[in-house]
């Protein structure tokens, strides 16, 4: 997230183009959507804790080569892409080891309140990182806000080595390259085939993703209307993304409300409008304030969806499946994302960043009628955890064998 404010930044600074920016970031999405599946089943096997730190000192040698190129101003588009697109793989890598990471932390019994406490983290590395990163950025410049990011991935080298995982992973043999390469293809099958055949989780990841599209822009958008259109100062952005933050962890934390308020499906429907009704207010108001105020809410209603859709999922499947199945949903999540990015360039360059933000918030509202046609949603939203995976295998035996 530094590192993206403190380009973004730079880029329309030295460029003056959203076209340009776009350029830089959607073979990036394409990377961290695509390449975490491939890597998946390889987590499964082998040590995810090994891919973490190896990822993790890949990745600040990235984000120091743009420090460089920032510090002696060297402003290249074509080097920023390749920069770029290796510090993307690099976290493709990272995140096919996190996810789903906090079955393997917790025990099964403690594996709710284990994810809650992870959205709380998560929030508040989203709240920190944004509001140190756009202080510095506005107060030191670019180059120091990445030098920040930097710093970031040596406290989570040290922070990944004194990890200890639990939990089972799939048999280690010697084999050849070629026994390898179909070992690797039966594990990516069998991942991506057990998630197709629980149609419940399936349907679900695809409305999520269709959702998710809708706001892919903002990467592109976001910096435009706040540094370009408007012309605030670059710690604006860093509010915006500290409100999402801080709603994420509010959220974590009133989870058990949450779901007494809103019961199964109904978070959904209550989360899709808000979250679109947020995206709306932020284009179209004036008042940049009222639009994070709104986005804030909307955020403590979508972390309450999120903790409770990844807690039924990792207790409804086996162990061994939770880095394919996890990595899987990151793809449906994001899938869209590079079409997004490439798209909003060229839109904005149009018809200005405020229309495309106000448009796709309310295209988004219109799409909760869709929650209803998911199968059995509800169900796998209220049932007991307890009686989760039995309820997928007696509805969707296929799955997981």
């Amino acid at each position: 997230m530094t590192a993206y404010i403190a380009l973004s930044w730079w880029v329309l600074q030295k460029s003056g183009s959203a076209l340009q920016f776009s350029m830089i970031l959607a073979p990036v999405a394409a990377i961290q959507i695509f390449l975490p599946p491939l890597i998946a089943p390889l987590v499964d096997r082998y040590s995810r804790k090994a891919i973490m730190i190896l990822c993790d000192v890949l990745r600040l040698f990235t984000s120091l080569s743009v420090f460089l190129m920032m510090h002696f101003d060297y402003f290249n588009i074509s080097a920023l892409v390749f920069i770029s697109c290796l510090g993307a793989i690099f976290t493709a890598g990272f995140e096919s080891s996190v996810a789903g990471l906090t079955k393997f932390l917790v025990s099964e019994k403690d594996l709710p309140s284990g994810m809650q406490t992870a959205q709380v983290f998560s929030g508040l590395k989203s709240f920190v990182n944004p509001a140190v990163s756009g202080t510095i950025l506005g107060l030191y410049g670019p180059a120091m806000a990445v030098l920040f990011n930097i710093a970031s991935y040596g406290f989570a080298l040290l922070f990944n080595s004194l990890l200890e995982l639990k939990g089972p992973i799939l048999s280690k043999t010697s084999l050849t390259s070629k026994e390898s390469f179909a070992l690797w293809w039966k594990d990516l099958h069998a991942g991506f085939s057990s998630l197709f055949q629980a149609k419940v989780i399936f349907h679900a990841l695809l409305l999520s993703a269709t959702f998710q599209f809708m706001f892919s822009h903002l990467h592109v958008t976001l910096p435009v209307l706040i540094l370009k259109e408007r012309m605030l100062p670059a710690w604006n952005l860093g509010v915006v993304e500290s409100a999402l933050g801080i709603g994420a962890m509010v959220g974590a934390v009133t989870l058990g409300n949450g779901q007494k308020m809103l019961p199964g499906r109904l978070l959904w429907v209550v989360s899709f409008i808000l979250a679109g009704a947020s995206i709306f207010l932020l284009g179209f108001s004036k008042s940049l304030a009222i639009g994070v105020v709104v986005l804030f809410a909307s955020m403590i209603f979508m972390s309450w969806l999120n903790i409770q859709f990844q807690t039924k999922i990792s207790v409804a499947i086996p162990a061994q499946y939770v880095g394919r199945i996890f990595t899987f949903i990151g793809v449906f999540m994001s899938g869209t994302l590079p079409i997004g990015i490439s798209m909003a360039g060229g839109l904005v360059e149009k018809y200005g960043a405020s229309t495309v933000i106000a448009s796709s918030g309310i295209t988004a509202i219109l799409l909760f009628p869709l929650i209803f046609l998911v199968p059995f949603l509800n169900t796998f939203l209220t049932k007991p955890n307890e009686e989760l995976a039995g309820f997928i295998a007696e509805k969707y035996p296929q799955a997981f064998k």
